[in-house]
Order: structure tokens, then C-alpha cells, then sequence
């Protein structure tokens, strides 16, 4: 924990091993607003990159929405009550269709190299 607060944490993105793939998230910029297509060919193009997916490639293999869990079984206090669970929403991998707030995962990009990581760096 001591590293985490002084910014000596290690995080996924920090690793670097031979031959691994990296995943970037597009995030929508809008709130509630209606996706009317996304195209991933200009992305899947460039050099270096493995695969654009988006919701509906997660539909389309099945993928269930991501379940939340942040209470325990034990009774919580949910809107100035107990209950033995309060009741949480799940997701999905990538939204299809509608987005609901901003920086809700869209698509995601595969590529062979950190480009994001250098262009920022």
C-alpha cells in the first residue's frame, strides 16, 4: 500500500514483456447519446495492430455482462434501509448501441506495440 500512495505502485500498464499484445479503450466523449456505427477499418490498418472490436463482437462471442459485487452477503445499509444485499446493475464488456455517460467502454483496440505509452511519454 505504502508504494501505491507514494508512486511507487506497479500497474498492469508498467509491465512490459517479449512479445505481449496491448489493449486500448475507446471511451465515449458523449452522455446518453445513441451509437449509430462503429467503424474499426482505419484502426485494424495500421501497422501494428491486431484488432478493433466492439460490442457487438463481444455479443456476437457470447460475452456476459460484467456482474457487480461490492457489497458482502452480509445485511448493508442500501437508501437509509437494510437489506441483505443492495441491488447493483451489471454491464456490459462493451456498450452496443446507446451509451448512457460519458467514458463508457466503446471499443477496444489490440495492437502490437505501446504507441499510446511513447506518444505520451
Amino acid at each position: 500500500m505504502r508504494g501505491l500512495l507514494t508512486g511507487g505502485g506497479w500497474f498492469a500498464d508498467d509491465m512490459s514483456l517479449p512479445g505481449q499484445a496491448y489493449v486500448y479503450i475507446v471511451r465515449s466523449p458523449h452522455a446518453h447519446a445513441r451509437i449509430a456505427g462503429i467503424d474499426t477499418g482505419p484502426a485494424e490498418q495500421m501497422p501494428g495492430v491486431i484488432t478493433a472490436l466492439t460490442g457487438s463482437d463481444a455479443e456476437g462471442d457470447g460475452l456476459q455482462p460484467i456482474p457487480h459485487r461490492p457489497v458482502s452477503a452480509s445485511p448493508q445499509r442500501c437508501r437509509s434501509r437494510v437489506v441483505t444485499a443492495c441491488p447493483f446493475s451489471s454491464h456490459p464488456v462493451l456498450v452496443v448501441g446507446k451509451v448512457w455517460h460519458v467514458s463508457e467502454a466503446i471499443t477496444i483496440v489490440v495492437a502490437e506495440t505501446n504507441w499510446l505509452h511513447s506518444a505520451t511519454a
